[in-house]
């Protein structure tokens, strides 16, 4: 193995894919990759793994692993030598998410004009990371927030980004109402919920 030529490196780590790669899908999309759970895995409350691959993954992706949902929550932007490696963080909780909303005519008003109502037609469930502590910027300590809050990490997509302050969702058998959007991480949404 010839790690400083890239063409060797690529056909060497293909050979580990083929011999030892697991099939996975990354938003939906077959792939293979080496899973392994990182060294210095400092916190022990996640199911965290090393996922690397020569497919682009980049942070925010759902990586499906073992049939169970994972999100890339490491910045993966350029490849680290010849392959694509980052952190997934197992995904414990799904929240559903309004997919699509129909007018239904409900009566007259007293002019005998009509009035509709908007109702939501079909729900998505969505997978997301469900957490009580936020992280300071190191990852290494935690910060417990109030006991009726949570903070809920989601895929920055179409049906995600609609959601903003004071939208409501249900997770762990509860409805919690937005109360703060973080944007910072590319690829991942971070909303700061308070029990309803």
């Amino acid at each position: 193995m010839n790690l400083f030529d890239r063409n060797e490196a690529a056909e060497d780590f293909q050979y580990l894919l083929d011999q030892a790669g697991i099939d996975i899908l990354i938003n939906n999309h077959p792939s293979k990759a080496l899973i392994t759970t990182p060294l210095l895995n400092r916190i022990i409350d996640y199911d965290d793994r090393m996922v690397s691959t020569l497919d682009t993954i980049k942070r925010g992706d759902l990586v499906t692993y073992n049939d169970k949902p994972f999100m890339v929550i490491t910045e993966t932007e350029a490849k680290r030598n010849v392959t694509y490696k980052s952190i997934m963080r197992h995904c414990n909780y799904t929240i559903e998410i309004p997919g699509g909303t129909e007018l239904v005519y409900i009566g007259d008003d007293w002019r005998g004009f009509p009035i509709y109502e908007e109702r939501v037609t079909e729900w998505i469930d969505f997978p997301v990371i469900a957490d009580n502590r936020k992280f300071d910027i190191t990852g290494n300590e935690a910060i417990n927030i109030p006991e009726n809050q949570v903070i809920i990490t989601v895929q920055n997509n179409e049906d995600t980004r609609d959601f903003s302050i004071n939208d409501t969702f249900n997770v762990m058998g509860s409805e919690w109402n937005i109360i703060d959007v973080d944007k910072t991480k590319v690829g991942l949404l971070i909303w700061t919920a308070e029990r309803i």
